[in-house]
């Protein structure tokens, strides 16, 4: 897998954590006790992250950060994310840890286009953010799942090179088929000598002219080559 140029390491264990949710059982409207859902998530599984500058592609107008994955076990990995995306996650994550401050130092919206320095501040703060977010304790149990499907850990991921072209490839044309040369037989017609020149019709209904060679006279026949590719008659002596 080709290396990742801005990896950022993230600290944290790798025993799976253990997520408590609130169920819909007896009590849950205050009757009685309240029944609770204890749910095994696997660990986070990330060993780094970056969001290198090189990565930025933008498609149909939308920029496109790639985020590259270093996981705990596997080869590293890019996944790509818009902007928007990020937006999400945060929210997600704030809801359901609101005292988290993670809200605190994402990179803000702008009312304009965002290019130039501005995109390389958004990008290198969104790195910065999602540093911190993944070192945070609340990864390795409230926000593990939100953070394994928003990073795409443990799916299937195409390297580099191998990824399907945009368009189909256009085959290549195939060079035209030129006719083939051949010999023709005529008889030389009487009162003709060596060195006068003489019409011949050739297969393609064309008339081609040609010298008659010394020593052949009226009533002998001559071999011709024909080439139509450069539309000549020779004779063959």
């Amino acid at each position: 897998a080709a290396p990742v140029a801005t990896a950022t390491p993230v600290f944290g264990t790798a025993t799976a954590p253990v997520v408590v949710v609130k169920g819909k059982g007896k009590g849950w409207k205050g009757k009685g006790k309240g029944k609770t859902e204890v749910i095994e998530v696997p660990p986070l599984g990330v060993s780094a992250v970056g969001i290198p500058a090189s990565a930025l592609s933008k498609h149909e107008g939308v920029t496109f950060f790639g985020v590259d994955v270093v996981p705990e076990t596997g080869a590293s990995y890019r996944v790509q994310k818009r902007y928007n995306d990020f937006d999400q996650l945060k929210d997600s994550l704030n809801y359901m840890a609101p005292g988290s401050r993670v809200t605190s130092d994402f990179p803000p919206k702008h009312l304009f286009s965002c290019e130039g320095p501005k995109l390389e501040d958004r990008r290198h703060g969104l790195e910065r953010w999602l540093t911190r977010v993944l070192n945070d304790p609340h990864s390795r149990g409230l926000w593990c799942l939100e953070l394994r499907q928003f990073l795409e850990v443990g799916g299937v991921h195409t390297l580099p090179g191998t990824l399907p072209s945009a368009e189909p490839p256009i085959p290549a044309a195939s060079a035209p088929v030129e006719p083939e040369g051949q010999v023709l037989q005529i008889a030389i017609p009487a009162g003709v000598s060596g060195g006068q020149t003489l019409s011949v019709t050739v297969p393609d209904g064309q008339q081609l002219n040609f010298t008659v060679p010394p020593g052949v006279s009226g009533g002998s026949e001559l071999q011709l080559w024909y080439d139509p590719v450069a539309g000549t008659v020779s004779p063959l002596v």
